[in-house]
């Protein structure tokens, strides 16, 4: 990408004008805002993962399996298997 200074005679005072090379910035933009979309439809398939239900892992460390789950409004439950699969919330 090129960025050019161009002298521009202002009636009050000397400005530099700059001004930009499109054919070189166009496809970088366009290949910018194509790695966006692919960050963000990772990102929706993620959170619709996350939203259809249940998670399991080991969240406290024991080697057992917990149950997890998100509710709807973004809260984090996970039921421990050390302390006896009581709820906890995240």
């Amino acid at each position: 990408m090129r960025f050019v200074v161009n002298d521009y005679k202002d009636e009050d005072e000397n400005r530099q004008l700059w001004t930009i090379s499109y054919d070189t910035f166009v496809p970088v933009l366009v290949k910018a805002i194509q790695e966006q979309q692919t960050q963000i439809e990772a990102l929706k398939q993620e959170n619709q993962t996350l939203k259809s239900g249940p998670l399991t892992a080991d969240f406290d460390g024991d080697g057992k399996t917990d149950p997890g789950m998100v509710d709807a409004n973004g809260n984090w439950y996970v039921w421990l298997s050390a302390s006896g699969y009581s709820q906890s919330r995240l």
